[in-house]
């Protein structure tokens, strides 16, 4: 307790014990972004979102949040810090760092004998997702009085993704549309296909509609 008045050192204390009821860690200056995650998605996120939001949540602070910036104190951290951490998250290979490879019964890539790195880094969608979570969680804590400002409002992502898309060959085109014939959007998927991929000779129908993906 921080009061220089009789007044003040009780007020702090009733703050301090309505924190504790409600399950806030009250060990503020030495509390860690882990802990406070814990606690956020406990007792905050949980209750008041869908269970699908929940898992997404929950997800993106297990593998993300935690294993970047988990270890720091939560009222020292600094918007460098959330820089450097999403700086990291869009080139690290995510299969090599969550050990999905190593995983498999049959490795294919980063837990090979001969590791060949796979390069599976998170994309720019998925790191601005996680940006989003740190900043409710933050604000939540802001408002809860266990952080005076809001760190990761204050870093602008500037993020894109450099994957390049590749149409389907006409081989994948046909394999594809064999699996997803009965579809509903069997017939669009056709007709995509249709300026895709080229000559892909198959007609195919929908209902009333019937498309032909190719020439004639």
């Amino acid at each position: 307790m921080y009061g220089d008045t009789e007044r003040e050192a009780l007020n702090e204390l009733n703050k301090l014990r309505d924190q504790q009821r409600r399950g806030i860690p009250v060990a503020t200056t030495t509390l860690t972004v882990a802990e406070y995650m814990s606690y956020w998605l406990e007792h905050i996120a949980e209750p008041g979102i869908r269970r699908t939001t929940y898992a997404t949540y929950e997800g993106d602070v297990r593998l993300h949040i935690v294993p970047g910036i988990g270890k720091r104190k939560l009222k020292t951290l600094q918007a460098a810090d959330i820089r450097a951490w999403l700086s990291d998250l869009r080139t690290k290979c995510q299969c090599c760092g969550q050990g999905r490879d190593a995983a498999r019964d049959k490795p294919r890539c980063c837990a090979l004998a001969d590791p060949r790195c796979c390069q599976a880094a998170l994309s720019a969608s998925s790191i601005r997702h996680v940006l989003r979570v740190l900043r409710a969680a933050l604000q939540d804590a802001v408002d809860e009085e266990l952080l005076s400002r809001n760190m990761a409002r204050l870093v602008q992502l500037r993020v894109t993704d450099d994957r390049k898309v590749r149409s389907f060959t006409r081989a994948e085109a046909l394999r594809f549309l064999g699996a997803a014939e009965h579809h509903r959007l069997y017939a669009l998927w056709a007709w995509r296909s249709r300026w895709d991929c080229g000559a892909v000779r198959r007609s195919v129908s929908h209902g009333p509609t019937s498309i032909s993906t190719g020439a004639a």
